[in-house]
């Protein structure tokens, strides 16, 4: 029983048609039967009153803090818990129900009494899952006396140091999900979902307030089941509030912009904290689902002509790393279109806006050194064009700059796309020369060459020369290096490969000059070609290779890989706004013998230790020399190793 009988004093100002209801749950005699549905009734009448601007609930504290007495509690909650048990929490329940209509500034004046008796409540209730009377998504009334406690930042530090709140916010986060998705699997209130908005707003509320606290951070990814589980629920979570734009009225929507505004920053303060975020939402393929969401809230926009300044940022932060971690996945889900439809409400003034288009941009040209991003592009660039047809007058508002960063990757995606033709066309794919180094009997180009069955990449004119190179070259110690897993890598990695020679061939010149000058001032050959690429593009350089013989040494063709036309090559690939590179080496057929017997005769018609640039300027015979070398076909007849 309560450790002391409420005041029941006040219930004289509630109206009368209550007051008999109020006197009833008050009375100490009353089962708790009845004083749960007494309080039930409150309630009702105080919920529709409330809706009036009136709000009679703290005339009710007292009665409330005799309901959630500690001495209450019951001892255990399962599938024995007896009837006693059962009527107190069912009372205990309502009397949080009652509770969670409070007027937040009078319940923030009662918060340190009231907190430490409703959290126990809370707490046994939410570990047993066990609410009796509930219905649907029945931690939310809990969850809105939550929600209206944190409101206030030195209550929201009271209530988030008491161990496992985190714990409980997740399992509500959850529920809310899985009954939100629940309704449109049934179809029980689909197309209304206006029900839905304060279970949005709530669980939203909650979680941006909980984002400031690290230890609440640990708590809700236990409390969901760990970090994949978290991605999963992400995944689910956004989509809701996204569709649910899609379909409200017009008056609606800007509250529901203000709504998805924290949830995405919940996210993106999430990730910045803990890495394993990002990663495992690419996993669980986030990146299709979001770019899809950011598509339809940017229609929606234009369509009813509300404002998207609260979303704008936190939704280029989520496509910068979808870009970048599922480039390909991202394109699928319409990046390109929903960037475009984003961009035309942008706001010049948002600096961090601009950056992350830049950023965004930057990763798919990137990506496009791989084959599955490319085929994307191809499928889902006329579409984003599109958009851009359709609505000219608010694209030529947007700023010059980046007027020029669209129009830069339009024109970059075009040269990629080109790319891919060639690679996929017949001349490419069956065209071949044989890639045992012994092989003398060549011609120009041949078909139908054997490919080997492991790595997919080395092709050969016989079987005797796929022998020579399996056991007399260590073909096979190559395949282990570089055989990738399926047919689809093994597409990527071809492409990979042709795409890197084809950014080679289109620098050949200059390459070939700078090879010639190292030849010329060092009087040797070892140099090694080094591509880098920042955001797609490719910058060719001569360098010694002594500044990458560890990354040279660990290639398993390093034995072979300067013997015919075939050279190393260092390529380093810059990701985003990282300094860091991904650097590793690659052979590549970039060269012929025609290429190196004749730089080697230049290299020889100039005087050691002239100044290469003098030579040029009085002989310009020569730059002409070297860009018919740069013409010249790379594979051809072998006519044996270059004299140098």
């Amino acid at each position: 029983m309560s450790s002391y009988l409420p005041n029941c004093s006040q219930l004289c100002e509630l109206p009368s048609s209550l007051q008999r209801v109020a006197k009833t749950a008050c009375d100490p005699s009353s089962p708790p039967e009845i004083v749960a549905i007494a309080l039930q009734i409150l309630f009702n009448a105080f919920d529709q009153r409330r809706d009036r601007g009136e709000n009679l609930v703290p005339l009710f504290f007292p009665l409330i803090h005799s309901i959630l007495d500690s001495a209450r509690l019951p001892l255990e909650l399962d599938a024995t818990t007896t009837s006693k048990s059962t009527s107190s929490t069912l009372c205990a329940y309502r009397a949080l129900e009652l509770l969670s209509l409070c007027n937040i500034k009078q319940l923030v004046k009662t918060a340190s009494t009231v907190w430490p008796l409703a959290w126990a409540w809370i707490q046994l209730m939410d570990n047993h899952d066990f609410f009796p009377g509930a219905q649907e998504f029945a931690r939310y009334p809990l969850l809105e006396l939550v929600d209206n406690l944190t409101g206030n930042y030195a209550v929201a530090e009271m209530i988030f140091a008491t161990p496992d709140t985190g714990l409980f916010l997740a399992h509500a986060w959850a529920e809310m999900v899985s009954c939100a998705k629940q309704h449109r699997l049934t179809g029980v209130i689909a197309p209304d979902l206006s029900s839905e908005i304060p279970h949005l707003s709530s669980v939203t509320s909650v979680l941006s307030a909980a984002r400031y606290f690290p230890s609440q951070q640990e708590e809700i990814v236990a409390g969901v089941g760990g970090m994949e589980n978290m991605a999963l629920l992400i995944k689910a979570y956004i989509p809701l509030i996204c569709d649910q734009i899609k379909i409200e009225d017009a008056e609606m929507l800007p509250d529901l912009v203000e709504i998805l505004a924290p949830s995405l920053m919940f996210v993106v303060q999430f990730g910045l904290d803990d890495n394993r975020l990002w990663d495992n939402l690419a996993r669980v393929g986030y990146a299709k689902v979001v770019t899809k969401s950011v598509a339809t809230v940017a229609q929606c926009a234009i369509k009813h002509r509300f404002s998207l300044d609260p979303v704008i940022f936190p939704f280029t932060r989520h496509l910068v790393h979808v870009s970048r971690l599922r480039p390909a996945q991202a394109l699928y889900g319409g990046l390109l279109t929903a960037l475009r439809l984003l961009v035309s409400h942008y706001d010049p003034s948002e600096k961090n806006v601009a950056l992350d288009i830049t950023l965004i941009l930057n990763n798919v040209m990137q990506s496009m050194l791989h084959y599955s991003p490319l085929l994307a592009v191809a499928k889902t660039l006329q579409m984003a064009l599109g958009v851009e047809s359709a609505h000219k007058k608010r694209f030529a508002r947007l700023p010059r700059l980046l007027q020029n960063e669209w129009g830069g990757f339009v024109g970059f995606a075009r040269e990629r796309l080109q790319i891919l033709e060639k690679f996929r066309s017949a001349a490419v794919s069956t065209k071949r020369s044989c890639d045992n180094i012994e092989c003398r009997v060549l011609n120009a180009i041949k078909t139908g060459l054997r490919r080997c069955a492991a790595c997919k990449l080395a092709f050969y004119c016989s079987k005797q020369c796929q022998t020579v190179s399996w056991q007399k070259y260590n073909h096979r110690t190559v395949c282990a290096g570089i055989c990738p897993d399926s047919t689809k890598e093994q597409r990527d990695v071809r492409f990979h490969h042709f795409a890197i020679l084809h950014d080679y061939q289109a620098q050949k010149a200059d390459l070939l000059l700078q090879k010639l000058a190292h030849i010329t001032q060092n009087g040797n050959i070892d140099y090694c070609v080094t591509l880098e690429y920042r955001a797609g593009r490719c910058t060719a350089n001569v360098e010694p290779i002594s500044r990458y013989q560890n990354t040279i040494e660990r290639h398993p063709a390093v034995n072979w890989s300067c013997v015919d036309r075939k050279e190393m090559h260092i390529v380093r690939v810059f990701n985003g706004w990282e300094e860091e590179a991904v650097q590793f080496a690659l052979v590549l057929r970039s060269n012929t013998s025609i290429v190196f017997d004749q730089l080697a005769r230049l290299a020889r018609s100039i005087p050691p230790g002239r100044n290469l640039i003098k030579v040029l300027t009085s002989c310009p015979s020569i730059i002409q020399q070297v860009h018919e070398l740069a013409g010249v076909p790379v594979v051809e007849t072998y006519e044996g190793d270059a004299n140098l």
